[in-house]
């Protein structure tokens, strides 16, 4: 076995041997994994803080009313009032960055587009496979799972690092 490390920036043809691409393939399955585990800790994290937050919100509003009622228009109050201290702060502060040419685009959307475009057709993907499944082509259905695994972990592992 060849221990070959693969550059940060490869691409698919600098791929030559079948271990490099399943070398690849695992390390984009590593990061999708991370990904996944970290999206699954956010979720647990932001149900809890949910529940800690809604329940006594709640409990207040149905014992309390009159309580809950002062709260809730004395909070909404706060924010207007930090709305209206912000945009007249802003408006007395001189900006810090020049701003954009009229009609030209950040360069922010590029990359947001492009990961809305890999979303879309993985989720495109999903629902093909899901559908010969369904129609029972499990003939096809098989084989694209497969061709669909691999591919999900290569376009990980190419694009995996860069956020």
């Amino acid at each position: 076995m060849n221990n070959v490390k693969l550059p940060h920036n490869s691409s698919p043809s600098e791929h030559s041997t079948l271990f490099d691409l399943l070398q690849l393939i695992t390390r984009g399955y590593r990061l999708l994994g991370r990904r996944v585990a970290l999206t699954l800790l956010t979720l647990l994290f932001t149900a809890a803080t949910g529940v800690v937050i809604v329940w006594p919100l709640w409990y207040v509003a149905t014992t309390a009313r009159s309580v809950y009622t002062a709260v809730v228009v004395a909070a909404f109050a706060l924010l207007v009032a930090t709305a209206i201290y912000r945009k007249v702060q802003s408006r007395r502060a001189p900006s810090r960055q020049p701003r954009p040419a009229k009609g030209s685009t950040r360069p922010t959307h590029l990359p947001i587009v492009k990961k809305a475009a890999i979303v879309a057709a993985a989720l495109g993907g999903v629902y093909g496979i899901a559908l010969l499944f369904a129609v029972g082509l499990i003939a096809l259905a098989v084989p694209a799972l497969i061709l669909g695994l691999a591919t999900l972990g290569y376009i990980s592992g190419l694009y995996g690092d860069r956020q």
